[in-house]
């Protein structure tokens, strides 16, 4: 039996006809009981591709940036900054806002450390050191490990204080201090503002950026 375009071979199995094209079996029509009849095969016809145009190879895909990052213009690789983003966007917390903390806390040196037991660019304290390791932030002069450390502590802050101010100074002063500051009247120190409004810079930077790309 002739065959159109592509190759087409048939075969009578078990009184069925079946068509079989480049591989796979697709069931044609059943013998009819009278053997003296004639079976029709049903022929599939498929279209053989055309010279040169065989199916291409897939190619992966390359990954995108992530949506919205922005390098500040500060004293930080863009690579650490992309990491403090990635960390920021994982946390819920504002990129800028921790970019602010970092600036204030250790002008984005890793291997800062305080005389009072404060490492890195969050300077994360060893009163929680501990804690902080037994979450996995094990090594606190990493960008990595120290910025994961200090967006846990700024979110966790975040769930009991509807303020940035509020969140701030918890962070610098602990909750304790943070509350006696309360009690006294103190809603914000030179702390807490001069970090929010390095936040504010820090995003009008990003909006504007983003406004011209």
């Amino acid at each position: 039996m002739g065959a159109a375009a592509g190759s087409i071979s048939t075969a009578l199995i078990m009184g069925t006809c079946f068509a079989v094209m480049r591989g796979r079996a697709e069931c044609g029509a059943v013998l009819p009981e009278d053997p003296a009849k004639t079976c029709v095969i049903i022929e599939i016809e498929s279209a053989a591709p055309a010279a040169g145009e065989e199916d291409a190879p897939e190619t992966e895909a390359e990954p995108e940036e992530s949506k919205g990052f922005i390098p500040l213009p500060v004293n930080m690789q863009e690579a650490d900054q992309k990491t403090i983003f990635d960390i920021c966007e994982a946390g819920g917390v504002e990129f800028p806002l921790v970019m602010a903390i970092v600036e204030q806390e250790s002008s984005f040196d890793p291997s800062a450390r305080s005389k009072t037991g404060d490492s890195g660019l969050m300077q994360i304290n060893d009163i929680n050191a501990a804690e902080m390791a037994s979450l996995g932030f094990t090594d606190l002069f990493s960008v990595e490990d120290n910025v994961r450390a200090g967006v846990h502590m700024i979110a966790d802050l975040q769930r009991k204080y509807n303020d940035t101010a509020a969140v701030l100074m918890a962070y610098n002063a602990g909750e304790k201090g943070a509350s006696r500051m309360r009690e006294a009247g103190i809603t914000s120190t030179e702390y807490s503002r001069e970090i929010e409004a390095r936040a504010a810079e820090f995003m009008a930077y990003m909006e504007g950026t983003a406004r011209q790309n």
